[in-house]
């Protein structure tokens, strides 16, 4: 059952005209008024200058992920194709793959692994065919902690 409006389309009022007033009267000099028009100016200025300057950061950011992404891309692949079939290729990729991702997205430059995993990552990545540029890139971002 439908409910019936209680307002009947003849009793809604029509909206009130709408009114221009002044609220305050511009008693400044022409200096004064000369003054706030360059600085309206220079503040846009200043916003244009800061938007090019971002967009020029977000340019340089997207280049460098995608060369960083590049680099790496073939070696992701392949350990993510071979880690379907291969445990230790699974180990390895689960270890690397969070890794090479953060340096791509500038999060982390250098990451120190301990003798053992990073003895375990360079002889199972070595053993794939086809990745020794992934490998020498990765020993760039991949550190080998010493102890203290």
């Amino acid at each position: 059952m439908k409910k019936k409006s209680h307002l009947k389309i003849e009793e809604i009022r029509s909206p009130d005209e709408s009114k221009i007033e002044q609220l305050i009267r511009d008693n400044r000099t022409d200096e004064e008024k000369e003054l706030d028009e360059v600085l309206y100016q220079s503040l846009q200025d200043f916003h244009k200058i800061n938007e090019d300057y971002e967009q020029n950061i977000i340019k340089n950011f997207e280049t460098q992920l995608n060369s960083r992404k590049t680099q790496f891309n073939d070696l992701i692949n392949n350990l993510a194709r071979i880690s379907k079939y291969d445990n230790d290729v699974r180990t390895v990729f689960d270890i690397i793959e969070p890794i090479v991702e953060s340096y791509c997205m500038s999060y982390l430059e250098v990451y120190e692994f301990d003798e053992i995993t990073y003895n375990k990552i360079f002889k199972t990545i070595s053993s794939i065919r086809g990745n020794k540029s992934g490998i020498e890139s990765l020993k760039t971002i991949m550190k080998l902690k010493y102890p203290l």
